[in-house]
């Protein structure tokens, strides 16, 4: 909005497609396929769309490292992976050569109200956007979609989304995303503590209801046509 009103000396807004209520709503009300319900202690979610500069090589080195470094079994822990694009399959051969196979369930493209409900299953999401003019500045959808579902993020310390995630309470981790220790630490700082966990995914569940809602933002649109 601060670059709008400098070129062209007007007040601006900016709107936000966050995901509606009834959107979730009807995804809660889906009950959650046996396939996809949680098996392992801690689950780590990512959820859109696939492409290279998005961090799924990274993701499947943290899985390595958690496995290598840590000693956290398939038991402890789980990387389910809902979307579809270009890194799909790269993505699906690189797990399958660091022998990986057991942590991750990769959906490929789900239905959207399903995929709300299965998120639920979660613990943190990832959003791991790698140096690039555009992710520098990248506010993602799948935050608030994470927020709706109750489940904190670990994501990159970028401009765009420290203010895609700005709130008066934590939302999660901003950690550098091309360094599968430091998101790797942040996991198991999770893993070993509930109480933190639980906290952060009361405050994503009312930064969801509170903020980061449709319902809640167009109400801009109604001020802005007055």
């Amino acid at each position: 909005s601060n670059l709008i009103e400098k070129k062209y000396k007007i007040k601006a807004f900016v709107i936000s497609n966050y995901p509606s209520i009834e959107d979730v709503d009807k995804g809660h009300d889906i009950k959650i396929p046996k396939e996809f319900q949680k098996k392992a202690k801690f689950r780590v979610v990512y959820f859109g769309v696939m492409y290279a500069n998005l961090g799924y090589d990274v993701t499947v080195k943290v899985a390595k490292y958690l496995r290598d470094q840590y000693n956290l079994s398939p038991s402890d822990i789980d990387f389910l992976i809902i979307g579809d694009g270009a890194a799909y399959q790269p993505m699906k051969k690189m797990v399958e050569e660091e022998k990986l196979n057991e942590y991750f369930i990769i959906t490929g493209w789900m239905n959207y109200h399903l995929a709300l409900s299965v998120l639920r299953t979660s613990d943190v999401g990832l959003i791991l956007f790698q140096p690039g003019k555009n992710n520098f500045r990248r506010i993602p959808n799948r935050l608030y979609e994470y927020f709706s579902a109750g489940v904190p993020f670990i994501g990159s310390d970028f401009e765009g989304l420290r203010e895609g995630a700005s709130y008066d309470k934590q939302l999660g981790f901003f950690v550098n995303p091309q360094s599968p220790e430091e998101i790797s630490e942040k996991i198991v700082k999770l893993i070993n503590d509930e109480e933190t966990l639980e906290q952060l995914k009361k405050n994503t569940e009312e930064a969801y209801k509170n903020k980061f809602n449709w319902e809640t933002e167009i109400k801009k649109i109604h001020d802005v046509y007055k």
